[in-house]
């Protein structure tokens, strides 16, 4: 090697895979870049996008690092379901009030339904609580594995790698990556599934009050 080339890397045409898996482009066209054995061409590249993962399979392929943790996500999800139960009560607490109290002129019960709803709102708050708390130690745990795996694949790479590779960019879309599943873990799907309910529960309570409505 003669001095002006000394030290440097020799380019090679071979496609070289990312810390996510997949194929990076190097200076061989794009057709030679992605693997046939995946049915991928450079040339269609609507065939790649139709060949790339699902939102499933990658919660398949990370299922080793949130499972071990499936106690605290239930338990997550159970608070969830008795705060959503607990706010559709206050509302029928509100209603005794009215037509025992308020109408019927029953005054001695009030005090007995006030402390139920303070009850019920103590209880609800508590179980929201919870249900914050414990998704934010699901999500923690459940990716702090992954960040590991994801910082020793990292740095399982040559140096020839980040030569070519912006890895500002890089380590932001790791970061950014891993707090979305974090956050998706922690409290996305619990939201989803007290909103769920929360319809389904209500339109249940507004036909049994009155189907008619």
């Amino acid at each position: 090697m003669d001095g002006a080339g000394r030290g440097r890397i020799p380019r090679t045409g071979a496609p070289r895979r990312s810390i996510f898996g997949g194929w990076r482009a190097s200076s061989r066209p794009p057709s030679a870049c992605v693997p046939e054995k995946n049915g991928y061409t450079g040339e269609n590249r609507a065939d790649s996008l139709e060949a790339s993962p699902t939102v499933m399979d990658v919660f398949r392929r990370l299922k080793r690092y949130y499972w071990p943790f499936r106690r605290l996500w239930f338990a997550s999800i159970l608070c969830g379901v008795l705060m959503t139960l607990l706010g559709l009560v206050r509302p029928l607490l509100l209603q005794a009030i009215i037509d025992r109290v308020l109408v019927e002129g029953k005054y001695a019960e009030l005090a007995w339904w006030s402390l139920a709803v303070i009850g019920v709102a103590v209880a609800r708050g508590t179980f929201q609580y919870l249900r914050s708390y414990l998704g934010h130690l699901f999500g923690s745990d459940a990716v702090f594995e992954l960040r590991n795996s994801l910082y020793r694949r990292l740095q399982s790479f040559s140096f020839g790698y980040y030569d070519k590779a912006k890895t500002g960019d890089l380590m932001a879309r790791l970061a950014g990556d891993v707090e979305a599943f974090r956050m998706f873990l922690a409290f996305g799907f619990a939201h989803l599934l007290d909103f769920t309910l929360l319809f389904l529960l209500g339109l249940g309570v507004m036909l049994y009050l009155d189907w008619s409505l």
